[in-house]
């Protein structure tokens, strides 16, 4: 590829990291990817849990992942450390800035991370039925967007508000939307968010 179009706005080159973290117990060991933009660096970090059985359990774990628990980090050589993903996410981050740019440059803004929850395997649900408004499932989208400690008693955003216009053959139970302020939703096949194994899909931004 010639340099001068591999590097255009939209398209990044990836960066090889050698840190990792995992949570032990909980997902198996995250997948740290660094991306560089003429503009910016980027930073994606996926998690796989390791054994859920159901929504709430899904929900419950996403939270010790994201905000409750502490990772195990580990970078080169050196002795693991002990680190929250914000924590993980900023350290990283330095580090990609470091590859990218000279010592004394000033740093630029660093935006409100999002989130990402994909349901590999779900079953137990007719993706011919609409999502019903305030069940298990629409306040399971809230809890992995929000990330709002009392999810289980917060008040539910209406859906009709957040819905976004999706493709007209998806199945009547597929959503799409978003929410407006630190943390943007964006959920297809919103009806499949139940963790057993079997098929269909679920994904949600």
């Amino acid at each position: 590829m010639v340099a001068g179009l591999g590097f255009e706005p939209a398209t990044p080159f990836r960066g090889r990291l050698t840190i990792s973290a995992e949570a032990p117990g909980i997902a198996d060991r995250a997948r740290v990817e660094g991306f560089f933009y003429p503009h910016c660096v980027a930073l994606v970090v996926t998690f796989g849990l390791l054994t859920v059985h159901s929504l709430e359990q899904a929900v419950e774990a996403a939270f010790d992942v994201r905000r409750r628990r502490k990772l195990r980090v580990s970078q080169g050589g050196a002795a693991d450390e002990t680190l929250s993903l914000d924590q993980f996410a900023d350290r990283t981050l330095n580090v990609l800035r470091a590859m990218m740019l000279d010592k004394g440059q000033q740093p630029g803004l660093r935006a409100e991370p999002f989130s990402v929850v994909t349901v590999i395997r779900g079953a137990g649900v007719d993706p011919g039925v609409v999502m019903p408004v305030g069940g298990s499932i629409h306040r399971a989208l809230q809890a992995v967007t929000a990330w709002s400690p009392s999810y289980l008693h917060d008040s539910l955003s209406p859906l009709d508000e957040a819905k976004v216009g999706i493709r007209q053959r998806a199945p009547i139970s597929h959503i799409l939307g978003g929410t407006v302020g630190q943390h943007v939703t964006e959920v297809e096949s919103a009806r499949h968010l139940l963790i057993r194994p079997d098929v269909n899909n679920a994904r949600q931004r």
